[in-house]
C-alpha cells in the first residue's frame, strides 16, 4: 500500500494513523528550519498511535543539536536510541576546511519497538578469519554508514524535466532504515517524500507507505513513477 498527498502533516488524508517508523528528511539547509521542524513534530505529536514506534530524523552538523533538544521538549515518550553517521563520497567542496562529507541520523524510539538486526546483519569478521567463535548469522553493523551519493547534478538524480532533486538520498541508505526498524506490511510515515526514495524502498521490501510533500510536483512524479511500474 502506497498512499501520497500534497501538503506537510496537517494535510494528512487519514485523521488517525500508527505508523512503525516515521522518516523525516527536512531541507536542513533553509533559514526556517526550526519552525519547520518545530511545525511537523507538534503535528506529528497529534496523530501518532503506535505505543512501541521509531523516529528517525535526518540532519547536518549544524542542525543535529537542534533537533534533538526539539524532540526532548516536545515528546516525553520518545528516547534517544542510536546517532549514526551516514558518511558519503561527495560533499560541498571547500579550501577552508575539511569538506563536510556525512550526515546524521538521530533514531529515537517509544516504548520497546523491535529493532530487526538480522535483516540489516553484514557478515561475521570472526567466520571470516577462520574464528569459530564467529555468529553465522551475521553481526550488527557499526553505527557509521559508508554509502555513497551522487553529486547533486548527477544525470542517475535527474528527478523531473530539467530539475535535480538535490537532497535525493540513496536507496542503499533508505533500505537500511526500513529493514532495521520495521517488518513485513508495517507502516512507514514520510511527511517529505522529496523525490521518492524511501517511497522506492518500502515498495520494494513489502511495507505500507503515507508520504507527502508541499511540493506538487514531487509527488505528481513520484505518483506517476508507480503508476507506471505497478
Amino acid at each position: 500500500m502506497l498512499n501520497f498527498y500534497v501538503g506537510d502533516a496537517t494535510r494528512l488524508p487519514i485523521n488517525k494513523i500508527s505508523p512503525k517508523l516515521i522518516y523525516i528528511d527536512a531541507p536542513y539547509n533553509t533559514s526556517d528550519y526550526e519552525n519547520l521542524l518545530t511545525h511537523t513534530l507538534v503535528n506529528i505529536r497529534s496523530f501518532i498511535l503506535a505505543e512501541t514506534s521509531w523516529l528517525v530524523i535526518c540532519v547536518n552538523y549544524k542542525r543535529r543539536c537542534l533537533a534533538e533538544k526539539l524532540v526532548q521538549q516536545l515528546f516525553q515518550t520518545l528516547k534517544l536510541h542510536n546517532e549514526i553517521i551516514w558518511s558519503y563520497n561527495f560533499g560541498l567542496y571547500t579550501r577552508k576546511k575539511f569538506v563536510v562529507s556525512h550526515d546524521t541520523l538521530l533514531v529515537f524510539k517509544r516504548g520497546t519497538p523491535e529493532f530487526y538486526w538480522q535483516q540489516v546483519s553484514i557478515p561475521s569478521q570472526r567466520l571470516e578469519s577462520g574464528d569459530p567463535r564467529g555468529d553465522t548469522r551475521g553481526r550488527t553493523p557499526g553505527d557509521v554508514w559508508d554509502i555513497p551519493r551522487k553529486p547533486g547534478n548527477d544525470l542517475s538524480r535527474r528527478f523531473m524535466k530539467d530539475i535535480y532533486h538535490r537532497q535525493s538520498q540513496p536507496i542503499e541508505l533508505c533500505e537500511r532504515i526500513v529493514r532495521a526498524y520495521t517488518k513485513y506490511h508495517d507502516l512507514v510515515f514520510d511527511p517529505f517524500m522529496g523525490s521518492g526514495t524511501m517511497a522506492k524502498a518500502c515498495h520494494f521490501n513489502n511495507r505500507r507507505y503515507i508520504g507527502g510533500d508541499k511540493v506538487e510536483g514531487y509527488v505528481r512524479e513520484v505518483y506517476g513513477y508507480f503508476n507506471k511500474c505497478l
